[in-house]
């Protein structure tokens, strides 16, 4: 009995040797290594950084993918035919060299494209700022111009649910099969305004990344499967512990679709420009990799795959993650002197005279409180669209010096390609916008020796740091303020209970019941900084109902025309709004001016 039970698990051990033997045979006979190491490199949020040079700023560029290219050449030499190069979105924003390429210089290559071809990308993902240029570039013009497919598969036309990129792609290395599935984050509708992708639309990324993981499994039979992902981490580690965390919202984010969809083996991450890595398990108990590194070509992503051929002619695949600081790599001057005619070319069109402004207009007044730079954006705002009351976030990078006003000095006063509405809203909800807005924004002050910003504090309460300085609690671009109306911010107060409306700004009764006309950047109106889908409470419904008038150019572009018009500008403040108490505020401001330390030096 014994002997036998012995003699049939012998044979069965036989037969799976054999089996196992077959198998690496015929992976033998197919070309397939028994082992091999690849390596993934990947970029995210470059944001048009594409040249040693910074448009806005202008001044040599402290990183960009003249610094990236030079350390992809060197991974290249290290194991040659075994590297992969990959982008997770939002490529050709905010760099004013990519507006010129996107809207201005529209007959020539375009700068970025012509850069990841150069480095030979591999594939390039698909981020909110890339559809935020509108349906002629990101739909028309760039996939024509990338010589690497643009690969999405959540984004969708709304009428056959087929996307509108490629869902993924196959690639192949050392005679290893890869396949690369793009996801991006599926709220476009907080980001970016519905007309600017009209008759499409984004699926949730769990079920998206569920079924094309299959379909890419049955059909293609890859060995290794990379999810490239436009969406932040999503998970508690990621989080920062009292800070405004919109980004992480595990419905929207990539480490719990990896946990999701068995069978991706690392996910690569973008949007939330946070460095992370990480080890995870899916539902299936099998471990991935997700890494994620920071914007402006700051860092790169690298991801060492090792794949050991197993006797069932699959391969077991080991995943180890890195991320490269790029702030010391030296440029690949080869790079830099194929594209030396473009800077020249750009600067050109960034230094044309707009108008003059009689005052220096400065950031940190606008980061602070009431100021010059926020009210230029705020008389302009009003005369253009001829509303009652004005709402705009900061997004200023430097000062803009008195005297001539330029092309240049417009993408420093406001870096993104939002779009002018007008909305009805009632003086409760005005004033309830606003608690949401300072709520975030300030401190609650019990003293003028306390911070006036808002920060994020650690268990023994001193406020939190990163690579980049102290950590605000919400980004400064979520900041806000109103024009039209006269009001005061009590920081003493509690969050929700700070702001107090006393009139209109031309000094008529300001009643909460009355429905005002009220102008704001469609990032605001689509749900950025939740101003309205949390602070109000609005249903993306409810948001299209309020809509008035919207601008089909952008906020740029209007703003350079009214300068046109108005060639002296008028900089005197408002006054509209005052934080009190005024010591308090005064005091406070200076404090946090030296405490934000290089990080907000917006001295040029």
């Amino acid at each position: 009995m014994y002997s036998l039970k012995y003699k049939s698990h012998w044979r069965q051990t036989v037969f799976a040797v054999m089996a196992g033997f077959a198998a690496l045979l015929t992976a033998s006979c197919n070309g397939r290594p028994d082992e091999v190491t690849l390596t993934v490199l990947y970029t995210t949020d470059v944001n048009g950084r594409v040249l040693p040079y910074d448009f806005s700023l202008n001044e040599k560029a402290k990183t960009s993918m003249v610094n990236i290219s030079s350390y992809i050449k060197q991974v290249r030499q290290e194991n040659p035919g075994g590297v992969i190069l990959l982008d997770a979105g939002n490529m050709c924003g905010v760099q004013p060299s990519s507006y010129y390429y996107n809207y201005i210089e529209t007959q020539s290559e375009h700068i970025v494209p012509a850069v990841y071809n150069y480095l030979q990308y591999d594939a390039v993902g698909l981020g909110a700022t890339d559809i935020e240029l509108g349906p002629k570039i990101y739909k028309e013009r760039l996939p024509r111009e990338y010589k690497m497919p643009v690969v999405c598969a959540n984004f969708v036309y709304e009428d056959t649910d087929e996307p509108v990129f490629n869902p993924y792609v196959i690639l192949e290395r050392q005679r290893v099969k890869i396949a690369v599935l793009g996801l991006t984050r599926p709220d476009l509708d907080t980001w970016i305004p519905r007309q600017l992708y009209a008759g499409m639309d984004t699926r949730p990324m769990v079920e998206t990344a569920q079924k094309w993981v299959k379909i890419i499994q049955e059909k293609e039979h890859p060995d290794v499967i990379i999810g490239l992902f436009h969406s932040g981490a999503g998970v508690p580690e990621h989080n920062i512990p009292g800070k405004d965390n919109d980004n992480d919202n595990n419905g929207l984010a990539s480490v719990p679709t990896g946990m999701q969809a068995p069978g991706i083996s690392l996910v690569l991450m973008g949007q939330d420009h946070r460095k992370f890595e990480g080890q995870f398990e899916n539902v299936k108990g099998e471990t991935f990799a997700a890494l994620e590194a920071l914007s402006d070509c700051l860092e790169i992503g690298r991801a060492e795959l090792h794949l050991r051929l197993l006797a069932n002619g699959n391969y077991d695949v080991q995943v180890k993650t890195q991320i490269v600081s790029m702030e010391d790599q030296p440029i690949d001057t080869e790079l830099a002197a194929k594209f030396a005619d473009i800077p020249p070319r750009v600067n050109d069109y960034l230094d044309h005279p707009l108008g003059d402004i009689p005052d220096t207009l400065y950031a940190i007044d606008a980061l602070m409180g009431p100021s010059r730079m926020t009210d230029l954006i705020h008389n302009m705002q009003l005369d253009i669209s001829k509303a009652q009351v004005s709402l705009a976030n900061f997004s200023a990078i430097r000062n803009i010096p008195s005297g001539r006003i330029t092309t240049r000095d417009l993408f420093s006063l406001y870096q993104y390609n939002n779009q002018l509405y007008t909305l009805k809203m009632t003086g409760e909800e005005l004033e309830q916008f606003l608690e949401f807005g300072y709520s975030r924004q300030y401190n609650q002050m019990t003293a003028g020796t306390d911070h006036l910003l808002r920060f994020v504090y650690d268990k023994q309460g001193y406020v939190k740091r990163s690579a980049l300085g102290p950590e605000l609690f919400t980004p400064p671009y979520h900041y806000t303020s109103a024009a039209g109306i006269k009001y005061v911010v009590d920081v003493r107060k509690p969050y929700g209970d700070r702001v107090e409306i006393l009139s209109m700004s031309d000094g008529t009764p300001f009643r909460p019941k009355d429905t005002l006309i009220v102008a704001m950047n469609s990032h605001q109106v689509a749900g950025g900084g939740r101003f309205l889908t949390q602070g109000l409470g609005w249903s993306k419904e409810m948001t299209q109902k309020r809509i008035v008038s919207s601008d089909v150019s952008d906020l740029r572009t209007s703003f350079a025309n009214y300068i046109r018009t108005n060639y002296m500008m008028k900089t005197d403040l408002r006054n509209d709004w005052k934080v009190i108490p005024v010591d308090w505020f005064n005091h406070a401001k200076a404090i946090d001016t030296k405490f934000l330390g290089p990080r907000f030096d917006f001295s040029n």
